[in-house]
Formats: structure tokens, C-alpha cells, sequence
């Protein structure tokens, strides 16, 4: 999946948007794109601000404080070069004129710093502002997504609970749980396995 948006990073597209329930895994996807890419990673949302992480997804040091897009946005034209931005919920904020203005001033930009911006959105986007974006679906986890779900769960479950968790499943009843999985988030079906 991460080779995908990678694709479109390099391909140029500066606005890409990732309207999905599951936020985890496109910061996920994001960040392995960003990393495949070697540019560095920033991530923004309006309660913690815009931070720089490292390659191992450690945050590093904050670039604009929380409550503020425009502040992120602008520090992404000034100093975007080969840098992923992720922007957590911005379209909400996409409505206000200057973050709007700021973000038709970056597309032309990002090409050139090789810079992409990437939107994760819960909430379906401003209509207004959808012809600035690429759309990007990460999909749906994987069936050994899933199964790796269940395994880590199942092992968290027996290190945490204060009585003996024990289980034997065949490999057939396995595939049956992670076809029943299918169709929710990783945390979804962690939750469900839980």
C-alpha cells in the first residue's frame, strides 16, 4: 500500500487526500511512504501541532503549535523540501480563507521542493476544496493484516490477564475468524478478538 501513495508522492501530486475511519493505518501508510522515499516525516493535527518524526516514528521536535493549520501550512511552503506532511482533520479548517489560499499556494510549490501534503480525513472533505486533491484509498487490512491482529491480541491478552488464557485453534478456524474480520479496522478487530 505504502508503494502506492509513494508512486503519487513521487509522481508529484502535492495534495493528496486519504478520507478514511481508519487514521491509524493511513498514518501508517503515510509514514512508510515517506520513509521508502527518504524525505522526512511531519505530522500535524489541531491538538498537538506540527511535529518532525524520525525514520522510527519517534517524535522529534515541534514546528507549530497546536491549534493552528495556518502556522503548519506555512511552515510547509517555507521549509517543505522533501518532506511528507500529514495533516490530521484539516478539512474542517479548509473553509477558512487563509488556509484555503494557503493550500492553493502550495501545490505549485511541492513539485519543485518535492514536497506532498497528505490529508487523513474521517469526515468526508469540503466539496470546495476536493479539485486541489488526488484521492488515495488505503483499503481495507489484509487477511495476513488480520491474522497478525489476532495473534497480537491473543498474546497481549494472555501476558495481561491475571488468570491462564489458553487456546487451541486449527489453522482452518483461523482463516474462518479472519474472513469474519474482514470488513473492519485493525483496532476494530482488535477490539472484537479482545
Amino acid at each position: 500500500m505504502h508503494d502506492e501513495l509513494s508512486l503519487l508522492i513521487r509522481a508529484g501530486h502535492p495534495l493528496i487526500l486519504i478520507e478514511t475511519t481508519d487514521e491509524e493505518r493511513a498514518v501508517q501508510v503515510t509514514q512508510k511512504a515517506a520513509v521508502a522515499l527518504q524525505r522526512k516525516f511531519c505530522d500535524w493535527s489541531f491538538t498537538r501541532g506540527l511535529w518532525e518524526f524520525d525514520d522510527q516514528g519517534r517524535r522529534q521536535t515541534e514546528l507549530a503549535p497546536a491549534g493552528k493549520p495556518a502556522a503548519a501550512l506555512v511552515h510547509a511552503l517555507r521549509s517543505g523540501e522533501q518532506t511528507v506532511f500529514l495533516f490530521r482533520d484539516l478539512g474542517p479548517h479548509v473553509r477558512d480563507a487563509q488556509v484555503h489560499r494557503l493550500l492553493r499556494d502550495l501545490q505549485p510549490l511541492c513539485a519543485s521542493m518535492r514536497c506532498a501534503v497528505v490529508c487523513v480525513e474521517y469526515l468526508p472533505f469540503p466539496p470546495e476544496a476536493t479539485r486541489l486533491v488526488t484521492r488515495f484509498d488505503v483499503g481495507w487490512p489484509s487477511a495476513e493484516e488480520l491474522e497478525l491482529a489476532v495473534r497480537e491480541t491473543y498474546r497481549r491478552i494472555q501476558n495481561e490477564s491475571l488468570y491462564e488464557v489458553t487456546s487451541r485453534i486449527t489453522r482452518k478456524e483461523m482463516e474462518q475468524l479472519v474472513n469474519t474480520l474482514r470488513g473492519l479496522t485493525r483496532n476494530e478487530a482488535e477490539r472484537v478478538v479482545a
